[in-house]
């Protein structure tokens, strides 16, 4: 039951206890009925045996009652149940016998009551004697047992009724009571970094719904509170970075373009200046990611052809890889309009083949194709590689995130998060499409029509 859902979950084990309930109930209450039955059938022929003794010690001597039986047309109608009786006198002479009854048949009948089988079926007989007269009296239980039956039956027929109004019932109760659960739940799904004001609608009762309700709600305050100081931080932090780091890039260069610094301090200046436009760089993209987080970040859209982006990063990539002697391919279609903000878009190419660049293998190859499917134009950017990653891992595009193997190699793990989320605000993605230490493979995929149009 582990893929049920809660609502069905609990429909079922509200039929299965009213029938763990109702089985021995239904057990007891036949045993009662046919009890029941069977006392009454024993009233009967008590009562009856009573009336036999009294009449045949009124009529004992008198011819009539031997040759014409009084006592058995009065007391032994026809039909069900069927009935036995025989009469003996104190010398246990028969005085009158049913026709239904064979000589000698009821004459070892035990005192009292005992169960007997005549004509192959089932009867309850009692035996008396009083005022020196001897009855033996019995009737079939086929009526007994045919009324316990018929119970039996309808309460079979009725069981599966009853426990399909249960679980029906069960399914509507609990589906009510577990409304604003799943309100909460479709709330929560739809909560993000980028839209942490939803809020479920307040609490109309104080039960442990309502309560959860407002803890929920409260918790998201507490989170939206959180993370919009986290954002501002740095986003300011960010933003406090760019000017002197602007400032100290300038120095630099000054300084390597003076004349009157010696020759022996320009490498560890050189190496001063790439540093700084390093952190100058990364301060960037988290400024970048920081205005997205914030929803503070807006894109320039129009359609462009991105069939020449691509093939202008593409010669970019062939300068940068130059000292690799990387093979490159591209299947790139003449054009390929999309609606993209163009400096976006082209970073982000440039951070996919940067990556590709950067974890190929000596004289390894990188392969650019692009084409348009339905909706989209979907681009992929592979590249030989030692790596191999899970295809549907997100740890790659975390902030800052950077497997084992990859230490040696420059970077600080921003370029692949900040693809997708560029591409997500263009209304697409990037994704992984494959890594299995041969060839590793990455898909962009953007609409080909702006979400607005």
């Amino acid at each position: 039951m582990r893929k049920l859902s809660l609502r069905l979950k609990i429909a079922l084990w509200s039929a299965l206890v009213v029938a763990v309930a109702l089985v021995p109930t239904g057990i007891f209450t036949l045993i009662h009925v046919y009890h029941e039955q069977l006392e009454a059938t024993q009233e009967r022929l008590l009562g009856t045996s009573r009336h036999y003794i009294d009449m045949a010690s009124k009529h004992r001597g008198e011819s009539q009652w031997g040759a014409e039986q009084t006592a058995i047309k009065i007391f032994h109608p026809g039909g069900q149940p069927e009935r036995f009786v025989e009469i003996a006198d104190e010398q246990g002479e028969v005085v009158c016998r049913s026709a239904n009854v064979a000589p000698g048949v009821m004459a070892g009948l035990p005192q009292g009551f005992s169960y007997v089988h005549l004509k192959g079926k089932p009867v309850r007989a009692l035996v008396t004697e009083s005022k020196g007269v001897v009855v033996r009296y019995a009737m079939d239980l086929d009526e007994v047992y045919d009324a316990t039956k018929e119970l039996a039956v309808a309460y079979l027929i009725a069981l599966p009724f009853l426990l399909t109004v249960i679980y029906v019932g069960g399914g509507v109760i609990s589906g009510k009571a577990l409304a604003p659960v799943r309100l909460l739940a479709q709330t929560a799904e739809q909560i993000t970094a980028a839209d942490l004001g939803k809020r479920l609608p307040a609490a109309t009762t104080q039960d442990e719904i309502g309560r959860l309700t407002n803890v929920f709600n409260e918790m998201l305050d507490r989170l939206q509170v959180s993370f919009n100081q986290a954002t501002r931080f740095s986003a300011d932090a960010s933003h406090e970075l760019k000017t002197p780091l602007t400032l100290l890039r300038a120095g630099v260069e000054d300084l390597l373009e003076s004349s009157e610094v010696p020759s022996h301090m320009k490498p560890p200046l050189n190496a001063l200046l790439e540093q700084t436009t390093l952190l100058a760089s990364i301060v960037g993209n988290l400024l970048l990611l920081s205005r997205m987080d914030a929803r503070q970040f807006k894109l320039d859209f129009a359609m462009q052809n991105a069939s020449e982006i691509l093939e202008s990063c593409l010669e970019d990539a062939i300068i940068m890889a130059e000292d690799r002697g990387l093979n490159f391919e591209a299947q790139i279609p003449a054009e390929l309009m999309v609606p993209v903000d163009q400096s976006r878009f082209t970073q982000i190419i440039h951070n996919l083949l940067d990556n590709a660049i950067k974890y190929n293998i000596p004289q390894g190859t990188i392969k650019v194709t692009a084409r348009e499917e339905e909706a989209f134009a979907v681009i992929r950017i592979a590249n030989t590689s030692v790596a191999r990653h899970e295809v549907a891992s997100q740890q790659l595009f975390e902030r800052f995130y950077r497997e084992e193997h990859s230490a040696s190699v420059p970077g600080r793990g921003l370029g692949l998060s900040l693809a997708r989320e560029l591409a997500r605000a263009h209304g697409g993605d990037v994704t992984l499409e494959g890594s299995d230490g041969h060839w590793t493979e990455f898909k962009i995929r953007l609409p080909l029509r702006h979400a607005g149009e």
